[in-house]
């Protein structure tokens, strides 16, 4: 495995025992992923994560939205890591390198411990989650876009976010079935959007993002994508990944920091972004635009 990265980056890498790459969780994945054994026993392995598709519907509408290309935005993760890193309580890697250049971008952080949360999500973890969104929610910010140049003002986000919608599905929506009609209320949705705060959030937040280690969230890995944009978003993904019961229980631990906001108006239009971006992976568009209300 060793001789399918370039020789020029292998030869700047820390010593390490032995190096193995990591099946890809999703076939449009982002990154190659590669584990590095570390000699000393005692200290934490290395993660190498190599970026090979940037090209997938989520990345296109993170760049046409937010003006943010992942490739240009490794260069800024040491302040990323900083700052995600300072805000919320969940273990983050360390970062070690982060190099962009004409023939690939590498992100080097150590590795933490535990497992990729999978469908056993707890109590404690849903409290987690709520404390970490919470954190992050404290964080506002009057601009939208990339997290380290938010340079966008509150005034343009609907505008931006329909024209968005309106490309995307060009691109994507005509083959689905009632794609006019969502798109319709889509737009619609978008004049009675009036965001004028906005914070630190992933728009493909999921639970594999996440290790457990005895019955916890023990780490947060992904922090490809930060931007910022209203929290609502966030709260029409939660609607995908919690079910009521979890979300009741997310609902009153993040109440003790944050009202719950009012999506009933934004949710036609950023549930559709969100399928239009892949995040789940869904391919029935009139399932992920019925799916069950929580609020």
């Amino acid at each position: 495995m060793k001789n399918t990265l370039p020789k020029n980056l292998l030869d700047d890498l820390p010593v390490h025992e032995s190096i193995e790459e990591i099946p890809q969780a999703f076939s449009d994945s982002t990154h190659r992923l590669w584990r590095l054994q570390n000699p000393n026993k005692s200290d934490l392995n290395y993660i190498l994560k190599m970026c090979s598709n940037t090209r997938s519907p989520f990345w296109q509408i993170m760049h046409d939205l937010f003006d943010y290309d992942l490739k240009a935005e490794i260069a800024y993760f040491s302040d990323t890591y900083d700052f995600i890193g300072q805000t919320f309580g969940i273990k983050i890697p360390s970062l070690l390198r982060a190099e962009v250049n004409n023939d690939f971008s590498y992100v080097l952080t150590t590795e933490l411990e535990g497992e990729a949360c999978g469908s056993n999500i707890n109590d404690q973890m849903i409290h987690q989650l709520a404390l970490h969104l919470a954190q992050l929610h404290a964080k506002t910010c009057q601009q939208w876009g990339r997290l380290q140049k938010p340079q966008f003002k509150a005034k343009d986000w609907s505008r931006c976010l329909k024209i968005t919608l309106e490309r995307s599905s060009k691109k994507w929506g005509g083959v689905f079935l009632q794609s006019d009609m969502y798109l319709k209320q889509a737009l619609d949705a978008c004049d009675a959007i009036n965001s004028s705060e906005f914070v630190p959030l992933i728009p493909d937040l999921r639970w594999d993002q996440f290790l457990q280690k005895d019955n916890e969230i023990s780490g947060f890995v992904d922090l490809d994508a930060f931007v910022y944009a209203p929290r609502e978003l966030d709260f029409t993904i939660l609607e995908y990944i919690l079910s009521k019961h979890q979300f009741d229980i997310f609902n009153s631990v993040y109440s003790e920091y944050h009202s719950i906001p009012d999506i009933a108006l934004a949710r036609p239009a950023y549930r559709l972004l969100l399928f239009y971006m892949q995040i789940l992976g869904e391919a029935d568009l009139e399932d992920w635009m019925k799916k069950e209300y929580y609020f």
